[in-house]
């Protein structure tokens, strides 16, 4: 299928968060955040059924982070939306929608 991602929109919105953003650098300063942490195993503290949805044209994230999360997760479901990448687009709500209410259904107690 085609992808959704739309280059046109995209390079708009982009060229209007450069011209209202006071200082661009910033915006990575939440990356000097997780060094700061050690997360090894903390997935084994999680207990409950847990859903992951990852894009597989993600490029900040690759597909590969959503797998070893799910993989490090007791019984964890993986959904991969197939033309996804790192931000959440309209025509994705649909897969989305269908996975949590699958999901929940499943395991609603």
């Amino acid at each position: 299928s085609p992808s959704r991602f739309d280059d046109a929109g995209t390079r708009r919105r982009i060229a209007v968060e450069l011209e209202r953003a006071a200082d661009i650098a910033a915006a990575f300063n939440h990356g000097m955040v997780a060094p700061r942490l050690d997360w090894s195993g903390a997935t084994d503290r999680i207990t409950r059924p847990t859903l992951v949805i990852h894009g597989a044209l993600d490029p900040i994230l690759p597909l590969a982070n959503g797998e070893a999360t799910a993989r490090l997760i007791a019984g964890a479901r993986l959904v991969v939306l197939p033309d996804a990448g790192h931000e959440l687009h309209p025509e994705d709500l649909g897969d989305i929608e269908t996975a949590i209410v699958d999901f929940v259904t499943e395991h609603d107690a």
